[in-house]
């Protein structure tokens, strides 16, 4: 794996050029949920993938990482706080992990970028949506991103132990031609795992419940695979309760 990640992961702290210090979490992800992006991506090769949220650059890291292993593939990053929140620390990392070539990146909202995008006629092979968590705007996210994906392409969500993203992630398997096709399973309570929750989440998900029935006590701390099935074929006044 990249040195800059394991120098990211290896400190509670993230320092920017500038000398600002933040927190690592929570505003990345886990080294787990890194390693399963990294590992999908290298074993099916995507050529295009889209992120949205990039804050200190974990999870672009892994990404721009597979996609050089792999030796083809571009990563398209939207993301508008990365210099006034973040003080370009996403970018700087990037630079750093001699990745900046696999990257193309937007500072401006998503709800502006991905409809661009569109106009393009950008197809986009794998997505990841971690941005704004109000269920309003990631419901745009995944509107416009599934407007960018082929049949066949996927989309992955992450925090789903919050009710806005469990929202869209039900819109999606039961308004839209979505399926489930993997889930990373780490369940916490505290520090200490849960294995009989993990085999509820689990069949909770192949239901596809999601994460509603973890209690708020518990966090499911994965992220939820959908793969898009077929282009949307609904009649003008389709609506399925979700």
């Amino acid at each position: 794996m990249n040195a800059v990640l394991k120098e990211l992961y290896g400190s509670p702290h993230v320092t920017s050029r500038s000398g600002k210090a933040f927190p690592l979490f929570p505003a990345s992800i886990g080294w787990h949920k890194g390693v399963s992006l990294y590992e999908w991506i290298r074993r099916t090769r995507p050529r295009v993938t889209l992120e949205i949220g990039f804050a200190f650059g974990a999870s672009t890291l892994f990404i721009c990482q597979a996609l050089e292993d792999n030796g083809v593939g571009q990563h398209y990053v939207v993301d508008p706080w990365q210099t006034s929140v973040w003080d370009a620390c996403g970018l700087r990392h990037v630079e750093r992990a001699g990745l900046s070539h696999r990257l193309t990146f937007y500072e401006v909202p998503s709800y502006r970028q991905l409809p661009r995008l569109l106009e393009q006629q950008l197809a986009v092979d794998f997505a990841f949506i971690d941005g704004q968590h109000l269920v309003d705007y990631a419901l745009v996210d995944g509107f416009y991103t599934d407007l960018l994906l082929p049949v066949g392409g996927v989309m992955v969500f992450d925090d789903v132990w919050m009710a806005s993203i469990r929202k869209v992630v039900r819109f999606l398997l039961s308004n839209r031609a979505y399926r489930l096709i993997h889930y990373t399973n780490r369940l916490l309570r505290g520090n200490a795992a849960a294995p009989w929750l993990r085999s509820l989440m689990g069949l909770a998900l192949r239901c596809r419940y999601g994460a509603a029935l973890v209690r708020p006590a518990f966090r499911f701390e994965g992220l939820l695979y959908l793969q898009k099935t077929q282009d949307d074929k609904r009649s003008w006044d389709w609506h399925k309760d979700f």
